[in-house]
């Protein structure tokens, strides 16, 4: 996920000094009261009271473009004394970086890090006090990401903040709609209906091989019922999958429509891109990405197919963060950038270049990738229309435990053996890797 125009100013509260009279008792004498003191106001939100220079250090997943066109300009702009420091998290773990004595300033992750890396290293930082201190509006937030946020905390504490977010859609080739003379995809679709679709359009023609639908992810329908790996309770969940793997072996089961399984994005995405794939429900900013390196691919999206029993879900959400950590001597210049970071401002700057917003703005999420030429004319709507799903994801789901997981959904697409007895046999399996890894 790496990768408004009227501003709304942040609300602010100031701090008035209080006025105190004095009588000088009954002495019959008029008294003169002193005059009061000036009123002293606190710095708001976006003003930085220290104006030396600061240097932060931003423990980031963003690569050089993306920090510099999200982060380090608007910060420069905003407030010309503070540096920011990029450490790249692919080459520094949290746990190195404590360990020399380097912590960073800021954390700058997703949702997986705050789990896997952030709270195991006790690197979370509760930002309660701050909001209160700068009447920070958290409304202004989208209350899903809001509510996924303050979920890590056993108290509803604020470990961070949501700064963008993983989009989900169906997409499609409508030149091969075209040929095929089959009526496009559309928002609102079922999985059944969005499997009816991909029946009439695999087929093999002039000894080319056309796939109806691939699943790039095993994940992507159970996580729409809301579907953990590992419960809260460290104990596997994958046998709750089954009616998941059901709708996904369906599509692997149509005659043709044989494709590579859960093997990457790029394996996924290579069809689509050659134009023998119709359709691909996936995440979206890979072929955001893409689009200008594909300028003959006529291609479009529609919402997520769903479940009957999920109306209007998307898979597992997932997001960008900010937060300021507990060992930084710069807790209130660090709250302020993520501030300005957050401001319609801003985030208006990012939407337009195509990264969607955690606000809950409709005038700024209706200007999405506005400035994309690539992506004009396209169904950019239909991404924010469904709501996500958000299970519970364990600190014990690292990637052998994926894995795991990952071969279990391929034995069942290939039919080998039968469902119930496939998921129930990983959970063993998951069971013992849990017990491994606590050890």
């Amino acid at each position: 996920m790496w990768k408004k125009s009227s501003v709304v100013s942040f609300v602010f509260v100031s701090l008035t000094a209080v006025i105190v009279g004095c009588s000088g008792g009954d002495t019959g004498k008029q008294q003169t009261a002193p005059s009061p003191e000036p009123e002293k106001a606190m710095v708001s939100i976006d003003q930085l009271e220290n104006k030396s220079p600061i240097t932060l250090k931003i423990w980031t997943g963003a690569n050089e473009i993306l920090w510099k066109n999200t982060i380090e300009d608007p910060i420069k702009k905003k407030f010309p004394n503070i540096t920011l420091e990029r450490v790249p998290l692919q080459q520094n773990t949290l746990e190195k970086l404590i360990a020399a004595g380097n912590p960073p300033d800021i954390i700058h992750g997703s949702k997986n890090h705050m789990i896997l890396q952030v709270m195991p290293t006790k690197m979370q930082f509760d930002h309660t006090e701050l909001i209160k201190k700068y009447n920070y509006d958290l409304g202004r937030l989208a209350p899903e990401l809001l509510q996924s946020i303050k979920a890590f905390g056993d108290k509803g504490q604020m470990y961070g903040f949501p700064n963008t977010r993983v989009l989900y859609g169906l997409l499609y080739n409508k030149q091969l709609f075209d040929r095929f003379a089959v009526p496009y995809p559309k928002d609102g679709m079922t999985w059944d209906e969005a499997i009816q679709l991909a029946k009439r359009m695999t087929r093999n023609e002039n000894g080319v091989q056309y796939l109806g639908m691939e699943l790039p992810f095993y994940s992507i329908i159970p996580s729409q019922l809301n579907l953990e790996v590992i419960d809260r309770n460290d104990k596997a969940s994958l046998s709750k999958w089954s009616r998941g793997a059901a709708v996904s072996k369906q599509i692997y089961d149509i005659p043709g429509n044989q494709g590579p399984l859960f093997g990457n994005l790029a394996q996924s995405y290579d069809p689509f891109y050659k134009q023998t794939l119709a359709m691909l429900p996936s995440s979206l900013d890979t072929m955001f990405g893409a689009a200008k390196n594909y300028p003959d691919l006529q291609w479009d999206l529609v919402t997520m197919p769903t479940l009957p029993e999920a109306p209007n879900t998307d898979p597992y959400m997932n997001y960008s963060f900010f937060a300021v950590t507990p060992m930084t001597p710069h807790k209130e210049e660090a709250f302020k950038v993520i501030a300005h970071l957050l401001s319609d401002e801003v985030q208006t700057q990012m939407v337009r270049k195509g990264y969607p917003t955690v606000l809950k703005n409709t005038d700024i999420q209706k200007q999405f990738a506005a400035e994309v030429p690539e992506l004009q004319g396209k169904n950019l709507q239909a991404p924010f229309k469904n709501k996500q799903s958000d299970p519970f994801v364990s600190k014990y789901f690292d990637s052998s435990v994926d894995l795991l997981a990952k071969n279990a959904f391929i034995k069942i697409m290939k039919g080998q053996g039968d469902i119930n007895t496939n998921l129930r046999e990983v959970d063993e399996a998951i069971d013992k890797k849990v017990a491994e890894l606590k050890k």
